[in-house]
Parts: structure tokens; C-alpha cells; sequence
């Protein structure tokens, strides 16, 4: 009998298993994967996801681990998938508004890695990337950290500790600085839901819902017809009316939270009743610190908006000009002495032909540009520090010159639209309004 025993008996994992296993996972991430990927692209993706199950089960098996303890596959519970819902909502939320936060250090940056991300992702049919980019890793990357790395985790006795400590090796795993705030707050909290429920099943949901929404994302930005350039992204993420916008959309994060935590609490039947005193008293101790919470993001939110919409601006000019076909454009130079995204605002209207405006830096490059004959709007403008101007000119004479220099439709109507079948010589207005700030 004795002998039974000692066969069956299974190895317990420690912490350092966990580390020496996620040491040989970054190094395959960074000698391996990425030669793999640059080679056969999203079908090197998905070769990567395979050989990262491999590294979670092989060793496992390996080390005569129970793997039934290991990957625990229970049947979901209605209340748990709804707490995962609510868990992952909240999450989502908070990892916008990271995003935003890094976006607004290092806007280029993140501008960058979206658009290199869409075109991965949409250089397959749409049921292709999802198999890649949104199962494969619920199940594969699953395995690895809330499998192996999670289970030899365990002899650490607070959980918070635990959860930090999965979240920072969930963040370094992506290789992305631009990235490790966003994705070490969503491996906290696959990591909590996995702890919760002793079941590897929600913690694949969490992680197919949020890799789904990214898929599903990225094709719909790349079917838009005015999809937004990589400068258009700059400049929102570096806009802290972005960050004030979601600070307050964000102060439902800490109900969501909550929300999905007292939905994944495994129920005991017959429990003491000061435990359940005591855990009532918890909950209310949470739902006002989730107040308060709530209060101080919104509060931040409003303002950080109002600072932005009330700051002195780097332009502001109102001018109506007489002009006919002889009338030299109108150049106003302003300087930047902060970088971030500015807000672009203005009104312009001309009785007779159309009004160009451009943005210009110091290096003549065109930093934005719009012509219209009435048109008025706002919109974000991504300035660094330095010398700019903008340039007013009034499109009298040659129109269909100008319209195919723009790569603009010109059709025998447009000068008589445009009104300019009459004397070019007369003077007419036009009225200027522009404001950056």
C-alpha cells in the first residue's frame, strides 16, 4: 500500500520552476518566435502559440506534476461567466486609460505599434485571425501562466502578492514597453479570476473576450473608408482630452470590479454567520472606497478637460479679408513651446471661390491641411516644440489646376459652384476664424 502511494505521489511546483520555465519562454519570444513570425507571419503566429503550450505541458509532465490541479476544467457557473464579464469590462476600461496615459508620453510610439498591429491582424481573413489571435492564446497562453507559472506559485500565502507578482510576468511576456501597463493589469486580473474560481475555463473566456474585441477592431477600422492615419492616432493618444474623457468614463472601473469579484466568490452553504457579518462589512467598506473613487476620477476628468479647452492658446485669430484674383495669402506665424496634441478649431466662409488652409513647420512639411468655400469643425493637431505657421490662400483662377494638385474630382460645374463665372478682379469677403489651443 505504501508503495502505491509513493508512486502516485505528484511533485509540488516552487516559485523558482515558475521563473526558470519564464526565462526559457523569453528567450524562445526573442531568438525563436520573432524569426518565426518574420518568416511565415500569422501562421507563425499561431506555430509560436503551439510551441508555448508545448512549454507549459511538456515540463509539467516532466516533473510528474498533477496535471488535473494544474489545468482545474470545471463547469462554468452562470454567475461566474457574468462576473468574468463584469471583470473584464472594468479591466478593459482601466487598460484605455494606461494606454492613454503612456500614449501621452510617447504618442508616435503607440501610433506606431496600432497600425503595425491592425495590418498583422487583417492580413488574414477575419476567421483566421480570430483562430490566431483570440482562441489559440486563451487556450496556449493560459496554459503557460495561469497553468504552470500560476500553480508554482501557490505556496505564496497572500494572494494580492501572487496577483502583483502573475501581472508583472504576464506584462514583461508581451516584449512591449508601450504595452506592459495594459497587459500586466489584464494578467492581474485573468490571475484573480483563476484564483477565484479554480477553473482554467474563465480564465480563457476573460482572455478570448478581450484578444475577440481586438480582432473585431482591427477589421472594422480597416473596412472604414476614412480610416484613422497613423498621425490622426498620434495625435489622440497624446490629447489630454482623451485621458480627461476617459478618466470619467472610467469611474464606473471600480463598480465593474467589485461587481465581477462578488460574482466569482465560490458560495458556502451552512457559513458562519460572522463570517457572513464580517463579509457584509467588507463589501460596504469596498462600495465606498469605490465611491470615493468614483468622485476623484470624474472630478480629474472634468478637470483636466477644462484646463485643456481653457488653456491660453498658441493661436487665436479672427479676420475678415476683402480678396479678388490678385490678393496675396495670408501667413500667421506661432510657435510651440509644448508637445502634445492641440486642439484645432475653425470657421472659415468666402462668397467666391475656395479658401486653403495648411499648417506648415518649421521645415515647410505640411502638418495639416483642408480647403473648403464654408466649413467649420475641431479636431486634434499633434505639434512638437518649434516654429509653425498657417497659410490662408484663396482659390480664384485655374480651379481645375488646384483640384487635381489636391487629387480632388473636378467636374465643368465646379467654377460655377464655386461662383467664379463672374469679374475676378471685384473684391469680395471672406471671413477667418482659427483657434489652436
Amino acid at each position: 500500500m505504501e508503495m502505491m502511494e509513493t508512486k502516485t505521489k505528484k511533485r509540488l511546483l516552487k516559485p523558482y520552476h515558475g521563473i526558470i520555465l519564464f526565462a526559457l519562454v523569453i528567450v524562445f519570444l526573442l531568438f525563436g518566435a520573432t524569426p518565426i513570425q518574420e518568416k511565415f507571419g500569422m501562421a507563425g503566429v499561431a506555430l509560436t502559440e503551439l510551441i508555448l503550450l508545448a512549454m507549459a505541458i511538456i515540463p509539467a509532465i516532466i516533473l510528474k506534476v498533477d496535471l488535473k490541479a494544474m489545468f482545474p476544467v470545471r463547469k462554468p457557473k452562470i454567475r461566474q461567466v457574468f462576473g468574468v464579464l463584469l471583470l473584464w469590462a472594468g479591466t478593459f476600461l482601466l487598460g484605455i486609460l494606461a494606454t492613454l496615459v503612456v500614449g501621452f508620453f510617447f504618442p508616435d510610439g503607440m501610433a506606431e505599434l496600432s497600425g503595425a498591429m491592425n495590418d498583422i491582424f487583417t492580413s488574414v481573413p477575419m476567421w483566421a485571425a480570430y483562430l490566431i489571435i483570440a482562441v489559440m492564446p486563451a487556450i496556449c497562453e493560459e496554459m503557460l501562466h495561469r497553468g504552470f507559472i500560476l500553480t508554482s506559485m501557490k505556496v505564496i500565502r497572500r494572494e494580492w502578492v501572487i496577483v502583483i507578482v502573475m501581472g508583472l510576468i504576464f506584462g514583461i511576456f508581451h516584449l512591449d514597453p508601450y504595452r506592459f501597463a495594459a497587459t500586466a493589469i489584464l494578467g492581474m486580473a485573468i490571475t484573480y479570476v483563476m484564483i477565484k474560481t479554480q477553473n482554467i475555463l474563465m480564465a480563457a473566456l476573460f482572455h478570448l473576450v478581450n484578444n475577440s474585441l481586438s480582432v473585431i477592431m482591427s477589421f472594422v477600422s480597416a473596412s472604414l473608408p476614412n480610416a484613422p492615419q497613423q498621425a490622426e492616432t498620434s495625435a489622440v493618444l497624446s490629447s489630454t482630452v482623451s485621458i480627461g474623457s476617459y478618466l470619467i468614463i472610467g469611474a464606473v472601473v471600480p463598480f465593474l470590479i467589485l461587481g465581477g469579484g462578488l460574482l466569482l466568490r465560490t458560495r458556502v452553504k451552512d457559513e458562519d454567520p460572522a463570517v457572513i457579518e464580517k463579509r457584509k462589512r467588507s463589501i460596504v467598506k469596498a462600495l465606498v472606497f469605490s465611491s470615493i473613487l468614483f468622485v476623484v476620477m470624474v472630478v480629474s476628468g472634468v478637470g483636466i478637460i477644462a484646463g485643456s479647452v481653457l488653456a491660453n492658446p498658441v493661436l487665436d485669430h479672427a479676420e475678415t479679408v476683402s480678396i479678388n484674383n490678385g490678393t496675396a495669402p495670408l501667413v500667421i506665424p506661432f510657435e510651440v513651446a509644448v508637445p502634445r496634441s492641440y486642439l484645432l478649431s475653425y470657421d472659415l466662409s468666402t462668397e467666391r471661390g475656395l479658401v486653403d488652409m495648411t499648417v506648415k513647420d518649421g521645415s515647410g512639411n505640411d502638418v495639416y491641411n483642408l480647403s473648403a468655400a464654408q466649413i467649420y469643425g475641431s479636431g486634434p493637431l499633434a505639434l512638437k516644440t518649434g516654429s509653425y505657421t498657417i497659410t490662408f490662400s484663396y482659390i480664384l483662377s485655374d480651379i481645375e489646376s488646384y483640384y487635381k494638385g489636391q487629387d480632388m474630382e473636378y467636374n465643368e460645374n465646379a467654377a460655377k459652384d464655386l461662383h467664379l463665372d463672374g469679374d475676378l478682379t471685384e473684391y469680395s469677403p471672406v471671413k477667418i476664424y482659427v483657434s489652436i489651443k
